[in-house]
């Protein structure tokens, strides 16, 4: 079929998009000014108005990207532009929307990777359904999430923070000029995109901004404090040949020069430091609090959420080298934080396992799974939530070794299985695959559009609540559990590493 085109009058001025099919699409909107030159290290501003028609036809730069060695076998991105111009927001809209309901993605990739124009995230099928889908790029590594205020006051924290707030409020401004509905906006984010979402229930400055929330393997614990920031910005200026106090310096490099430092860090900090968090968001003036912290305290309360991990999320971190990997690397995490206490008790629960094993369910708790039910238990005083294990393995993730890997839910739930070509998932999807896939997609479609997952799901998916923790397991069929790995749980309470 033929594209024909289309205008969209917005706050900044008009753009315009394609006309595929029953859907406009629109690609690389600028939501903030380009941070670049005298805003590098900058939080995000408001983009300047425009006079004449720009057209938003196809994706905007990427965000400058900073991978280790292990990632590129996995990142597809040898015919991707890159740029630190890249703050661009994606609409895809039915073509009769009317105060339509609004689904927006945040990617992930450890804070260092990611990219709103990989097919994986591609929100074409939400128009079908009636829903705007909506996704947006923000800066990466030391442009983004690298706290160098400390340094030096001319830097801001929390730049890719920024670049969230920003792009969620031109959201809000101007999707009503799409057709969309301002106050039906569901947020929805995997890997750092969960964190994202978790980090933004938590922040005072985005309230309003969104009414609904999935957050999909996030890392709630990813907010950093100084001392993970320093430990792991000293691999970034040992790589760079830089001492912190000549931080300055880092305005005027070429980006060319960041990013194998930056590649350096995420490729060393746990190896240096076992079980330390990558770089991430930062507490400051924008994140006061941490998400489970803020969320009992209520900071979201009027957002219902859905909350959920994969069953194997060490599996792909583990292959990583982003976990620990070994009990002697574990001992050495205890010891660095003086809470070497525990060591009978973690080998109690893990050492039942085969060491690669213990290591992988070890990491899934510690780096995800914990967090997120705390975080779960922390909103369920405040608004109706739903928690998820995601349990779906196909053939090649169980020969792998995988199982139900980290991330191996964001195709179904995005409805994205035709546009992927993914190493670790079956060619041809098999209807077990179909089934999962159809309903993963409704369940997020349905709550988008009303507010609750259910409609299409067998068995029905109660809400959480703080005596039954009753978690939705998607699988062949579905099934529910109360209060999964309680024990595992326990131990985990009130550790904090790295502070």
């Amino acid at each position: 079929m033929a594209d024909f085109e289309s205008i969209t009058q917005t706050a900044y001025g008009k753009i315009e998009g394609r006309e595929v099919g029953d859907q406009y699409r629109y690609l690389g909107i600028p939501y903030a000014k380009p941070p670049v030159g005298a805003l590098r290290f900058k939080r995000a501003e408001k983009p300047e108005a425009w006079e004449n028609t720009i057209a938003c036809k196809q994706f905007g730069a990427d965000p400058i990207q900073f991978p280790t060695d292990k990632q590129l076998k996995f990142l597809n991105q040898s015919d991707t532009k890159q740029s630190e111009d890249c703050l661009t927001l994606n609409i895809w809209a039915p073509k009769k929307a009317q105060k339509a309901p609004v689904f927006v993605f945040i990617y992930g990739g450890s804070n260092h990777t990611g990219r709103t124009s990989d097919p994986r995230y591609s929100l074409e099928k939400f128009p079908a359904d009636g829903v705007i889908g909506v996704s947006f790029n923000y800066r990466l590594g030391p442009l983004g999430f690298y706290d160098f205020s400390n340094l030096d006051s001319t830097f801001d924290s929390n730049c890719g923070v920024s670049d969230w707030l920003q792009a969620l409020t031109w959201i809000k401004e101007n999707i009503e000029n799409f057709g969309g509905d301002p106050e039906n906006i569901t947020l929805c984010g995997e890997s750092a995109g969960g964190t994202a979402v978790y980090t933004l229930l938590s922040m005072p400055k985005a309230q309003g901004l969104f009414q609904k929330a999935i957050a999909m393997s996030g890392q709630p614990g990813n907010v950093n404090g100084a001392r993970t920031q320093e430990l792991n910005q000293q691999i970034f200026f040992d790589t760079l040949g830089v001492v912190p106090n000549e931080v300055a310096k880092l305005q005027d490099l070429p980006v060319e020069k960041l990013i194998p430092a930056g590649s350096a860090v995420l490729a060393q900090h746990n190896q240096k430091n076992p079980g330390i968090f990558a770089p991430g968001v930062v507490l400051d003036d924008l994140v006061p609090k941490r998400p489970a912290e803020a969320l009992a305290a209520g900071a979201a309360a009027k957002v219902k959420c859905i909350f959920g991990t994969c069953r194997d999320e060490g599996t792909l971190f583990y292959w990583l080298d982003m976990l620990p990997k070994s009990w002697k690397a574990v001992d050495q995490m205890l010891k660095n934080n003086q809470r070497i206490a525990i060591i009978p008790q973690l080998r109690n629960l893990y050492g039942v396992l085969p060491e690669k094993k213990a290591m992988e369910a070890l990491g899934r708790d510690r780096y995800f799974w914990a967090d997120t039910v705390n975080c779960t238990l922390a909103q369920s005083q405040h608004a109706t939530v739903w928690a998820y294990r995601y349990d779906f393995e196909v053939l090649n993730q169980k020969l792998t070794g995988l199982g139900a890997v980290h991330g191996s839910d964001v195709v179904p739930a995005l409805g994205t299985s035709s546009l992927t070509k993914n190493p670790v998932s079956e060619k041809i999807p098999n209807p077990r695959q179909l089934k999962m896939e159809h309903d993963l997609h409704r369940a997020w479609v349905n709550f988008a559009k009303q507010g609750t997952p259910n409609g299409n799901l067998n068995p029905k998916w109660p809400a959480y609540d703080q005596k039954e923790r009753t978690t939705y397991l998607f699988d062949v069929k579905g099934e529910l559990v109360n209060d999964p790995n309680h024990d595992f749980l326990e131990v985990w309470q009130g550790i904090a590493f790295y502070e």
